[in-house]
């Protein structure tokens, strides 16, 4: 005969099963669409597309980056996500070419956060290299970028 503890425990253990399943089921259905919020961001950077650039982002993003010189003199600077896609406007299609690989994306519910290494080419020629780092909110059945944090260096790139 089992012990009577562990029967008043199985409907328990169930649930935390049942739940951990719907989360999974919710994680594998959101990751492409995440994803691919992230990339047509890219790919709008790619044409030098500035409405495109503007639409991966929730109303009141955040743009942060943070550059690494190894001097102590690191710093941050936030760019308005007008200011960013007006930058991307201003060159020429297939100028801007951020290649990323896609690492930790994590979901629950309606928050993403993405985590991309990337390398950073301008005009072909390699420029920068850092980590990405993402928000994503889903907001009226749509993942919009809401913060984005990277780092910034010339070498040691992943």
């Amino acid at each position: 005969m089992q012990h009577p503890s562990l029967l008043l425990r199985l409907p328990g253990i169930f649930l935390l099963i049942a739940l951990g399943a719907i989360a999974a089921k919710a994680q594998s259905t959101d990751e492409p669409l995440v994803k691919r919020t992230i990339e047509e961001l890219f790919n709008a950077m790619r044409k030098g597309d500035s409405a495109g650039v503007a639409q991966a982002f929730a109303p009141k993003a955040r743009l942060e980056s943070i550059w690494v010189s190894g001097k102590n003199n690191d710093s941050v600077s936030i760019v308005p996500i007008s200011a960013f896609a007006s930058s991307v406007a201003r060159r020429k299609a297939g100028s801007l070419d951020e290649q990323i690989v896609f690492g930790s994306v994590r979901i629950d519910d309606g928050i993403a956060q993405v985590w991309t290494p990337y390398r950073f080419f301008l005009n072909q020629a390699f420029n920068h290299c850092g980590v990405n780092a993402f928000t994503l909110v889903k907001l009226n059945g749509q993942w919009l970028i809401t913060h984005l944090i990277d780092t910034r260096r010339k070498s040691d790139c992943p």
